[in-house]
């Protein structure tokens, strides 16, 4: 049982990297060995600056509850947008404890994916 939520917990992590990285490829750290290991750690770190620069791009002054936050990502994916830089705002982290926001993102986005609808 315990097993089985951490084999979805990195399924859901890497489904996040991988749609994190259509908007803004440039956080990926790409080793020349892609140890399971080494990917482990990599994907919160890039889903970490990832968020950092996506969310610098909207002004906000309170953080995103993971359903809003999907539903951004969820926009920016279907027009295409692709980052390069950071914005102008600073972006604004999510309250809650960093691991189980990611979780519930990446819950809401293939929720939205499932379905293709704009939200």
């Amino acid at each position: 049982m315990e097993r089985e939520y951490a084999r979805d917990t990195v399924a859901l992590i890497a489904y996040l990297h991988s749609q994190l990285l259509k908007i803004v490829p440039s956080v990926s750290y790409e080793a020349q060995s892609d140890q399971i290991l080494l990917r482990s750690v990599r994907m919160p770190i890039e889903v970490s600056a990832a968020r950092r620069i996506i969310l610098s791009h909207i002004e906000q002054f309170v953080p995103l509850n993971p359903e809003q936050e999907a539903v951004h990502l969820f926009n920016l994916l279907h027009t295409n947008v692709m980052f390069t830089s950071s914005g102008i705002y600073p972006p604004v982290e999510p309250y809650t404890d960093i691991m189980a926001h990611n979780i519930a993102v990446a819950v809401h986005l293939r929720r939205l994916e499932s379905h293709n609808t704009k939200p």
